[in-house]
C-alpha cells in the first residue's frame, strides 16, 4: 500500500556527452512526480563542467546520469539475456569484465552492449558527489530513450535526435544504432503536446526511468557506487514514509481510543446507576448461595457426589506409573485453602486427585502425565510444581488430576 510513496518525488536527468577532444557537454532536466503526474522543471543546456551545475541545481539533488560519446563502446550482437565473464570475452577479447561497467539493452533479437571503464565512470560519480549531489543511477548511450519513445511524436521506424540515429522494424524493435554529431531531428519533437529540445531527451528519459524504477525494465549499468547510493537513499525515503505512517496510525488510534473512552465512560455511569438498585438483591442472593454451598460441601465430605469408584481411579492411575517414581501422598477432593479462607469455612475441590511424590527426572513425570491423559476418566492433568531436593538427591513433584 505504501510502495508508491517509496519512490523519489523529484530527480534530475543529466546527459554528459564526452566529445572527441575529451571535453564534456552537459545537458539536464528536472522532473517532479506529483499525484501520478510528471512536471518538467529546470532545464540545463550546454554546461561545460560539473561546477557549473551549482547555478541550476541545489545540493542533495537526486541524479540519474547518462554518458555518451568518447570512452563508451557499444557493440550490437545477437540477443544475449545475461552477460557473463565468458560471453564478455567474446565481445571484448582479452578484456577483464571487472574493469568495466556493462549495460545490456535487449530489443527483439538483438543485444546492444555498452561498456565504460570503471575509472572513467567513477570519475564522474566523484565529481557529482563531491559537488553535493546524489548520483544514484548510470546509463550508457541513447538506449534509455526506449523508456519514453511512446510519449514522443515519433511514429515511423527511424528515430533521429541530437546526433543519434536509431532504426527499428515494424514492431518497433531496434535494428541498428549509429551516431553522427551533426545529425538532428527533421521536425520539432513534442512530449505529449509540449515541444522539447532534442538535447533534453536523454536527460528526460533518465529522470523518467529513475522516478518510475519500480515499474520499468531498467536500462542501466551495474555500477556499484551508483547502485549503493540508490539503495541508501531509497532506504532513507522508505524509513521516513514508514515513520510517518506509524505516527499517523498512532494518532488515529489515540483519537479512536479517546472517543471509545468517552462512550464507555457514559455507558459506565448508566450501569452504575442500575447497579445501585440491585445491591440489596445481590446481597440476599449471596447469603442463600453460601448456605447452599455449605450443604453441598457436607454432601461431598460424606462422599455423596455420584457413583464414581475413586479407589478404582487410583489403582488405574498407579498401574501406569513409571517404575522410577515414588508416591508419598494421594489426596482425593483436597481442601481448597484459598476459598476456605475467603469464606471462613472448609471447602473442597470436587473431582480432583492431588498426588505428591519423588522422581529423579521430570521426564518420568511428563511420561506419567501423558499416560494418565489417555484414560477416559481423566479430564485434565497439571503439574503443579517440580523442585529438585538436594538433600534427598531427587525431585519432588505435585500433580493435580481432574476426573469425570
Amino acid at each position: 500500500m505504501l510502495k508508491p510513496y517509496y519512490r523519489f518525488n523529484t530527480a534530475t536527468g543529466l546527459s554528459i556527452h564526452i566529445q572527441p577532444d575529451g571535453e564534456a557537454l552537459i545537458d539536464g532536466l528536472t522532473l517532479t512526480l506529483n499525484n501520478q503526474q510528471l512536471d518538467l522543471g529546470r532545464k540545463i543546456n550546454g554546461i561545460k563542467s560539473v561546477a557549473g551545475l551549482k547555478e541550476y541545481l541545489p545540493a542533495k539533488t537526486i541524479i540519474a546520469l547518462n554518458l555518451t560519446g568518447k570512452g563508451i563502446l557499444t557493440k550490437q550482437i545477437e540477443r544475449l539475456d545475461e552477460i557473463t565473464e565468458i560471453s564478455f570475452n567474446k565481445i571484448l577479447p582479452n578484456a577483464n569484465i571487472g574493469d568495466f561497467y556493462v549495460q545490456n539493452f535487449v530489443s527483439g533479437n538483438h543485444s546492444f552492449i555498452s561498456v565504460i571503464r570503471k575509472a572513467e565512470a567513477d570519475k564522474w560519480y566523484s565529481q557529482l558527489y563531491d559537488a553535493g549531489y546524489n548520483p544514484v543511477m548510470l546509463s550508457l548511450g541513447p538506449f534509455v530513450i526506449q523508456q519514453v519513445i511512446g510519449q514522443l511524436n515519433i511514429y515511423g521506424e527511424e528515430v533521429i535526435f541530437n546526433g543519434h540515429s536509431i532504426k527499428r522494424d515494424e514492431q518497433k524493435e531496434w535494428l541498428s544504432y549509429t551516431y553522427a554529431g551533426h545529425t538532428r531531428a527533421t521536425f520539432k519533437i513534442k512530449l505529449q503536446n509540449e515541444v522539447i529540445d532534442e538535447t533534453l531527451l536523454l536527460p528526460y528519459a533518465s529522470a523518467f526511468q529513475l522516478l518510475l524504477n519500480d515499474r520499468l525494465d531498467l536500462v542501466k549499468t551495474n555500477a556499484d557506487q551508483f547502485d549503493s547510493l540508490f539503495n541508501s537513499k531509497h532506504a532513507e525515503k522508505k524509513l521516513r514514509i514508514n515513520a510517518a505512517a506509524v505516527l499517523l496510525t498512532a494518532f488515529f488510534l489515540l483519537l479512536i481510543n479517546f472517543a471509545l473512552f468517552t462512550w464507555l465512560g457514559a455507558a459506565n455511569d448508566i450501569l452504575n446507576a442500575r447497579l445501585s438498585t440491585t445491591i440489596k438483591t445481590s446481597n440476599d442472593l449471596k447469603i442463600n448461595t453460601d448456605q447452599i454451598r455449605e450443604k453441598e460441601n457436607i454432601l461431598q465430605t460424606l462422599g455423596w457426589d455420584g457413583d464414581i469408584n475413586k479407589s478404582k481411579l487410583v489403582n488405574d492411575m498407579t498401574s501406569i506409573m513409571p517404575a522410577d517414581m515414588v508416591l508419598t501422598g494421594i489426596t482425593i477432593d483436597p481442601v481448597d485453602r484459598s476459598e476456605s479462607q475467603d469464606i471462613k469455612s472448609i471447602t473442597f475441590i470436587n473431582k480432583r486427585i492431588r498426588v505428591v511424590g519423588y522422581a529423579e527426572k521430570i521426564l518420568s513425570v511428563n511420561e506419567w502425565i501423558a499416560r494418565i491423559e489417555t484414560r477416559q476418566w481423566a479430564k485434565g492433568v497439571r503439574l503443579d510444581n517440580y523442585m529438585y531436593n538436594n538433600e534427598m538427591n531427587t525431585g519432588v513433584f505435585t500433580l493435580n488430576i481432574d476426573y469425570q
